[in-house]
């Protein structure tokens, strides 16, 4: 197996993964047509809540078909090769750890997608209240306390991702003592 088709086949499992945790944006999905079916005055405010509940849901499914999708255009990037694919390598330990280092970015994203929608939720919550109807200090608290972790998630997740084979030369560096090695780089 080459380090490309190890990388394609990781990122297949993460959108397996994904779109699997997103199941339950079809049982939202029956709550959302109940409302747009009812006649009552509050019926396009429900749908709105109906709508931001389902944000983190198809965010979490796009990504899940992204990663199925383009997971051979992105295990290149991923490897940091410009080889093609079918020129058999050998996997290395950095390679496994650079892999490693991804998937782990892209488990990070997916859990922060909840926490985003809940922030975006509490926000749009706050905004669309009356004006003379202050915000409550417990309605600040959770925004921050969704919106903060989030944010601090997906530029983690983001890093990990986009340098996860410079932070495995890091780890290697870091475990030999400052000195590159050369040689097998797979211990």
């Amino acid at each position: 197996m080459t380090r490309h088709e190890l990388a394609s086949f990781a990122l297949k499992l993460l959108g397996i993964y994904a779109l699997i945790e997103a199941l339950p944006l079809f049982q939202s999905l029956g709550g959302l047509v109940y409302v747009l079916r009812s006649d009552g005055p509050q019926a396009a405010t429900q749908a709105w809540v109906y709508v931001i509940m389902l944000i983190p849901l198809l965010l979490m499914a796009a990504a899940g078909a992204v990663l199925l999708v383009f997971s051979r255009d992105l295990a290149p990037r991923l490897v940091g090769e410009n080889n093609p694919l079918s020129i058999p390598s050998v996997l290395t330990g950095r390679d496994v750890q650079a892999i490693g280092f991804a998937i782990v970015a892209v488990l990070i994203f997916l859990h922060a997608i909840p926490q985003i929608g809940q922030a975006i939720w509490t926000g749009y919550y706050a905004v669309s209240r009356h004006l003379s109807e202050p915000v409550s200090g417990r309605m600040r608290q959770d925004f921050w306390r969704y919106g903060v972790p989030a944010v601090i998630q997906l530029v983690l997740a983001v890093v990990l991702f986009l340098q996860a084979r410079g932070l495995a030369d890091l780890w290697h560096r870091i475990r030999a003592g400052g000195q590159a090695k050369t040689g097998n780089a797979g211990q």
